[in-house]
């Protein structure tokens, strides 16, 4: 048996959107050269100043599209959290992997939910250097900080989901 007790704060959903980034991270930056090198070429080729001004625009669009993206995913999530009353530092979350099952238990200041999974049930898993990221499907994860620890130890647990997730379970070092 493995044992973790967390908080179900804005800690972990930073470290998703932190994740979600580090695996998309790619997508943006092909999209951002290709959005440069289409702009650099219409403005060193284009036959006016509207092709030179436009090419400038694409390419400051491509400079720009990364971080306006994380800025923008900052606030839609800053606002998710406010409206999220559960998503506080007075809401507990333990989690207990064992042989067969994964139990969640969320206590909060006026919510209480307890959830017992096969694992088969999980999506994914994805273990990075500092969290384990329990999909339950594409969009919805727990995210558990390997810091929490508090029973067992991590090679066991990795061993475990090894075991029963097989190519569902991955390690990221991100």
């Amino acid at each position: 048996m493995v044992k973790f007790e967390t908080k179900l704060n804005a800690d972990s959903t930073k470290q998703l959107n932190k994740h979600a980034f580090a695996r998309l991270g790619w997508v943006m930056l092909i999209f951002s050269i290709l959005l440069i090198a289409i702009g650099l070429v219409g403005y060193f080729l284009g036959t006016d100043n509207e092709d030179r001004i436009l090419g400038i625009a694409l390419a400051v669009f491509g400079v720009l599209f990364a971080p306006l993206i994380w800025v923008i995913s900052l606030i839609v999530q800053k606002n998710i959290n406010k409206s999220a009353k559960y998503i506080t530092d007075e809401t507990d979350e333990i989690y207990i992997f064992d042989n067969d099952t994964l139990y969640v238990k969320q206590v909060g200041k006026n919510m209480q939910s307890e959830s017992t999974y096969s694992y088969d049930y999980l999506y994914k898993v994805m273990e990075s250097a500092t969290h384990y990221f329990l999909y339950i499907s594409k969009m919805q994860c727990h995210i558990v900080p390997k810091n929490s620890i508090t029973e067992g130890d991590i090679n066991t647990l990795n061993e475990c989901l090894r075991q029963k997730l097989g190519k569902k379970f991955s390690i990221k070092r991100f």
